[in-house]
């Protein structure tokens, strides 16, 4: 007569938030509770799909989904500076916007601020500058003072939001409402 070889008792422990096996482990935690072998592949299955395993209130485990991580001040930075930059002019209403102020646009502005400081004009030779707004709308630079100030208020606010997360997000994020004449 064959005899089958004796079956696994699966045990949890609240306090190592472990798993036991009968076969394998001699000794386990004093709160070890039995759990059945389906509780434990659906507790598994679930810990596989990114949920987390944890004890309930009576020490039994269960399968939650994770409480989401506070964005790390890097990534409040970058979502800040995705946002992009309200200007409003004191001066010259008719450049009050939000502006981008991503990669490509941080290269266009100091493209032509780099312009501006070698020729003393608006790339192209004109006397006025179109410079579109996140909604694509454009605004005219009436001269090169107003996009300077303009060049200005943008590279301040990303070189403070950037100091802002380098120093460990301590206190509140840069307002990205600035004002130029």
């Amino acid at each position: 007569m064959t005899t089958s070889p004796p079956a696994a008792i699966i045990y949890y422990s609240k306090t190592t938030n472990g798993f036991y096996n009968s076969l394998v482990n001699a000794t386990m935690p004093s709160d070890a509770v039995v759990i059945t072998t389906e509780t434990y592949n659906a507790l598994l299955a679930a810990q596989s799909s990114g949920q987390v395993i944890q004890a309930d209130g009576n020490g039994n485990p269960i399968a939650v989904t994770p409480t989401p991580l506070a964005p790390t001040p890097a990534q409040q930075a970058a979502s800040a500076i995705a946002a992009g930059v309200v200007i409003t002019s004191t001066g010259t209403s008719t450049v009050n916007g939000n502006y981008a102020c991503d990669a490509t646009t941080q290269t266009k502005l100091v493209g032509t601020i780099v312009y501006i400081g070698l020729k003393g004009s608006f790339p192209g030779g004109g006397a006025t500058m179109a410079w579109f707004d996140m909604s694509d709308t454009p605004h005219i630079f009436p001269n090169v003072t107003v996009f300077e100030a303009f060049a200005e208020a943008i590279c301040t606010y990303i070189a403070a939001v950037q100091e802002w997360a380098l120093a460990g997000g301590i206190g509140t994020i840069p307002s990205n409402a600035v004002t130029i004449p």
